[in-house]
């Protein structure tokens, strides 16, 4: 008898996590960096609506072979006629010309694993890749890449749809060059699928919980095999 109530117990707690799973509560969410000031760094450390640590910056290196010069990236008021006729704030990070050879980078991790992403990404004139990465149904390691094409409209929208399984943790796109100068940004980041913050604390105290009893049932298994033996 107390066997079967430890089971039902345990239907109970199943139905309890698929009822509190992170997919049961996800939300989309969209950092368009509107709300942020103009100016501002932009610096692995300080994330973006809670949810994205991006960094963003340019690297100098100076013929003389002294130290390289890294400067961080600034929310700047970016053109993007396209959709604001004044300009919109987003992610930059820029270089003028000079005779060093440069590299600009801009990179975001997700503090939570999403289903899907899309973003406004601006190379300028040059070819960019655009990486992805994240883990797969069995916790592997999963990356892709795209092409970011020289484009001469100010933004190249990328939507990264969903892959069976998968979890997105990030990106990172930048490019280099020895001559002249250069600018790269990003905006409009949306992520799809964002588990929220209670659900996952629920599903790990459930998990906790189905393991307990578990291990009680187990133990109660044992108990009545010697029962029984004896």
């Amino acid at each position: 008898m107390r066997f079967a109530k430890i089971i039902n117990t345990s239907l109970v707690a199943v139905a309890f996590l698929l009822g509190a799973s992170p997919a049961a509560n996800a939300s989309t969410i969209i950092i368009d960096f509107n709300n942020y000031s103009v100016g501002s760094l932009v610096q692995a450390g300080n994330p973006y609506s809670g949810l994205v640590n991006i960094r963003a910056e340019s690297t100098i290196f100076p013929e003389d072979l002294s130290p390289n010069i890294v400067t961080p990236g600034r929310i700047a008021i970016f053109p993007n006629p396209l959709h604001y006729s004044g300009g919109t704030p987003a992610v930059r990070t820029s270089v003028s010309a000079g005779p060093n050879a440069w590299d600009l980078d801009i990179e975001a991790e997700f503090l939570r694993g999403v289903t899907a992403f899309s973003a406004d990404i601006y190379a300028g004139s040059f070819q960019t890749p655009f990486n992805y990465f994240g883990t797969d149904a069995q916790g592997n390691p999963f990356y892709g890449s795209l092409n970011i094409p020289s484009v001469s409209e100010p933004f190249f929208h990328v939507d990264i749809l969903p892959s069976a399984g998968v979890s997105f943790r990030g990106f990172s796109f930048g490019t280099g060059d020895s001559v002249g100068g250069g600018e790269i940004a990003l905006d409009n980041l949306i992520l799809y699928g964002v588990p929220e913050t209670g659900s996952v604390v629920l599903l790990g105290v459930g998990l906790f919980f189905m393991e307990i009893l578990r291990r009680k049932s187990q133990k109660g298994l044992g108990i009545r095999s010697e029962a029984q033996s004896a």
